[in-house]
This record gives C-alpha cells, sequence and structure tokens, in this order.
C-alpha cells in the first residue's frame, strides 16, 4: 500500500513539478498537498478511485469557488483533481448554539447556491435502496427485525413519497457533519462534496444531528433556525422523517458489517432507538 502511494506521489510531482505531501485523512481517496512550480502556486491535489466522485467533486467546486485548476488520469484508473489549497482550520469544540445555527445558514445556502448538473446522482427508489441495503446487514435476527421496521413504513409509502418528491429539488451535500465545516478566512464553509446528489434535505441533517450534535435539541434548534435563512422547504411529516432517518441507519450498519466502526455503529444505533421510539407511539 505504502510503496503505491509513493509511486502515486512520484507520478504527480513529475506531472505538476512539485514535491507533494500526504495529507492523513480517513477516506478512500488520497489526498496531497505542496508547492507546484507549475502553477507557481500551493495546490491540493485528491486522487479518486472513482471517476463520477472526481467529477461531482469538481462540479460542485466550480459552482461555489475558483479553486479548480486541472483533472486528469493516472494509470491504473486513479481520477485527479488538482486545486488551489486552502488553509483549513477545524471548528474547536464543544459546539454552541451559535456556533449550530451558523453551520445551518452555511448549509443552507450550499443548497441554495449549488445547481443540479450533467451526471449528478439522484435517489430515486429508496425501498429498492433500503432492500439492498438489508441483503448486506448479515446479522439475521437484527436483519429481520429492519425488514419488519421498513414493512411498517411500505404502509404509508405514498405520503412518504410526496414528502421526498416536494422536498428533492435541491442538490444535498451528502455528507454533511462537523469535520466537513471547515474556517477559512474566518469564515465558516463546507468542503468534500464528492458524495452531493438530488435528494431530500433532511438527509443532510441526520448525521450532523447524532454523531455531532448527539441529538442535543438546543443544537438543533439552533440549527434549523439558521438553516430557515433563505426558507428552503425541507419540512416533512413525522413518518417520512423516521423513514430517512431509518434509511441513514442501515446505510451505517452496511458499513460497519464491512468495516469495524463501534463508534460510528453507535450513532446508528442511537437512530435506530429514536425509529423504535417513535413507532411504539403509533
Amino acid at each position: 500500500m505504502r510503496e503505491a502511494m509513493m509511486n502515486v506521489k512520484q507520478i504527480l510531482d513529475q506531472q505538476l513539478v512539485a514535491d507533494l505531501k500526504l495529507i492523513p485523512h480517513e477516506s478512500k481517496n488520497i489526498s496531497f498537498s505542496g508547492f507546484s512550480y507549475l502553477y507557481q502556486q500551493t495546490i491540493f491535489v485528491k486522487v479518486f478511485q472513482v471517476k463520477h466522485k472526481m467529477e461531482t467533486e469538481k462540479k460542485v467546486n466550480q459552482q461555489i469557488n475558483q479553486r479548480y485548476l486541472t483533472d486528469f488520469v493516472i494509470e491504473p484508473a486513479q481520477y485527479v483533481l488538482v486545486m488551489h489549497n486552502l488553509d483549513l482550520e477545524d471548528i474547536a469544540r464543544p459546539i454552541t448554539p451559535d456556533l449550530a445555527s451558523t453551520m445551518g445558514e452555511v448549509l443552507s445556502d450550499f443548497h441554495r447556491e449549488v445547481k443540479p448538473f450533467a451526471g449528478i446522482n439522484k435517489e430515486i427508489d429508496y425501498w429498492i435502496m433500503a432492500n439492498e441495503t438489508l441483503t448486506n446487514i448479515s446479522a439475521s435476527s437484527f436483519n429481520i427485525h429492519l425488514q419488519e421496521i421498513l414493512s411498517y413504513f411500505e404502509l404509508y409509502a405514498k405520503t412518504i413519497e410526496q414528502d421526498i418528491n416536494r422536498t428533492s429539488k435541491h442538490v444535498i451535500h451528502g455528507d454533511v457533519g462537523l469535520r466537513n465545516y471547515k474556517i477559512v478566512a474566518g469564515r465558516i464553509c463546507l468542503i468534500d462534496f464528492e458524495k452531493a446528489k438530488i435528494g431530500p434535505v433532511f438527509l443532510d441533517f441526520t448525521k450532523l444531528f447524532y454523531q455531532d450534535f448527539r441529538n442535543d435539541q438546543k443544537l438543533k434548534k439552533a440549527f434549523l433556525r439558521g438553516y430557515q435563512s433563505n426558507q428552503i422547504d425541507w419540512q416533512i411529516s413525522k413518518v417520512t422523517e423516521n423513514f430517512l432517518l431509518f434509511i441513514t441507519a442501515l446505510g451505517i450498519f452496511s458499513y460497519t458489517s464491512q468495516i469495524m466502526d463501534t463508534n460510528f455503529e453507535q450513532v446508528g444505533m442511537r437512530m435506530l432507538a429514536d425509529v423504535e421510539q417513535y413507532l411504539s407511539q403509533q
């Protein structure tokens, strides 16, 4: 693995006339930064294994900033995106209500500003996606329980589909969390757009609320107050809200069934617990 990474670095150094440094990051992608004599500036280089993700990251950046410099392919089938480097600063914890409100405004601006583009992903059938995801979760008794929950939501398919269609008018980020909010030149902004897609805006709230806000009601209310700055239609029925929460939890369980991540699995379990509580009251 290290040898392959060094080979990629050598190719990039030669092509970009640079001495790039690897950026440690928990991702399937590889990122580098360093001064490029070709571009006479410090650059950020992201190497993707999937072309569509590179194209999505590129097209979103082209809409909202001037970072894009070039892209190209290196063998074997790795897709390189080169952009102007940013001096990124992490957002310090604890998250306050004022900070949560600003984060809501930033996401609302993203939903307002980024427009659909050719080739962007669009989630079409959440029922098929849910059933496919369930096949990746091997624990049989747990799988049966999840299937029972899905069967309940199927009773309200018409309401759920109407809500999803009505609120799927925007490009959503697809991976909203504290780690993808950064401070740039004193302002909070979002980064990492490779998972952007057209979908219900509520999906951009779920992981942030449960992973970073830990379902703190004050932070959620402050975030939504800030999000309302652009008057984007996001509100959905309780059954749809819980269905999308369930779908997010399924995605987490599918991921953690393949890659051990106990903390992330607990996020999914907290989501599932709230869904179960909702069902118990119906």
